[in-house]
């Protein structure tokens, strides 16, 4: 900012910049930023066809799972290409994504795989505790790894929920079930 000639400043990430701090706005929010647009779900059925995927079922969950987005597109092929969605690539993916979480935080997602639309309300709901739920929401709403930056309400990346959804399903049913039957419950009565 201080810079008595003309910089370019390149930045890479997943999440929209001015989401991660608002000094971004105040020091470079005046240029031209250019940003990646996602594959047209078209595009990404002709992608996937071409790999080998025909069916209207796995075309759509790859949309779904996607939205076109060029990270998630790689890792979707590349799982594709190792054999799909095993136990182990699912306990890979859940350890991968949870690594640097703290057991309460992999507790907050957990309860966050299963809700439509995250909130202090459905938080507070599905983990059962009104004191807590405040805490869990900010944390998720800063927590750039899980959150959808480009959706109209706070919720979880589809492509990292579809996953850690199925880890969970066979890695411990019973738990699975009860955020399930929570979630369900907290929906049914809004």
């Amino acid at each position: 900012a201080h810079a008595g000639f003309e910089s370019t400043v390149v930045v890479i990430g997943r999440d929209v910049l001015s989401a991660t701090h608002v000094g971004w706005d105040q020091h470079i929010g005046t240029n031209k930023a250019i940003a990646l647009d996602p594959l047209s779900q078209d595009e990404m059925s002709s992608l996937v066809s071409a790999h080998g995927v025909d069916t209207e079922q796995e075309q759509a969950r790859a949309w779904r799972d996607t939205l076109g987005y060029p990270f998630y597109v790689q890792l979707w092929l590349e799982e594709l290409e190792n054999g799909g969605r095993g136990a182990l690539m699912l306990q890979r993916f859940y350890s991968r994504t949870t690594r640097w979480m703290t057991e309460e935080q992999r507790r907050w997602l957990n309860a966050t795989l299963f809700l439509v639309s995250v909130d202090v309300g459905s938080l507070s709901h599905v983990l059962g505790l009104a004191q807590g739920a405040r805490g869990a929401f900010n944390w998720f709403r800063d927590e750039a790894s899980v959150r959808d930056p480009s959706a109209e309400r706070f919720c979880v990346r589809e492509y990292l929920r579809s996953r850690l959804v199925d880890y969970l399903s066979i890695s411990d049913p019973d738990q699975h079930d009860q955020w399930a039957s929570r979630a369900r419950s907290y929906a049914v009565g809004t």
